[in-house]
């Protein structure tokens, strides 16, 4: 059924479809919701960036199990960590059995940008 299909609804009443409609405002409530979450981070924090410091606030974790939880694509996630690595906020290490992955770990500057959003 496309969004201008019509259907016979409860008691013979024809009703529009509203997917359409039901996709634009979820899709305003997460634009908005962004936005909002920009207004509440540092100057120097994207909200992405906040997400993944979050999700590090919980303890470190490998960077290709943080792209997926965080539903991150690995080359974007790769260069916000660099990004934050650059700022002091996070540090990556080799994981000692696998030379392919990173243990991210947040530290303190991260966990203060964590703090200071509002």
């Amino acid at each position: 059924m496309t969004a201008t299909n019509e259907k016979t609804g409860a008691g013979g009443v024809k009703a529009t479809s509203t997917i359409m409609g039901e996709f634009m405002a979820a899709r305003a409530l997460c634009i908005s919701a962004k936005e909002e979450l920009a207004r509440r981070m540092p100057d120097n924090l994207t909200p992405e960036q906040f997400v993944v410091l979050k999700m590090l606030s919980a303890g470190e974790i490998y960077a290709d199990d943080l792209a997926e939880r965080s539903g991150i694509l690995a080359p974007s996630l790769s260069r916000m960590l660099n990004d934050l690595e650059a700022i002091d906020a996070i540090s990556r290490k080799q994981c000692p059995t696998d030379n392919r992955r990173k243990l991210v770990r947040i530290l303190k500057h991260g966990k203060d940008l964590v703090k200071a959003a509002k």
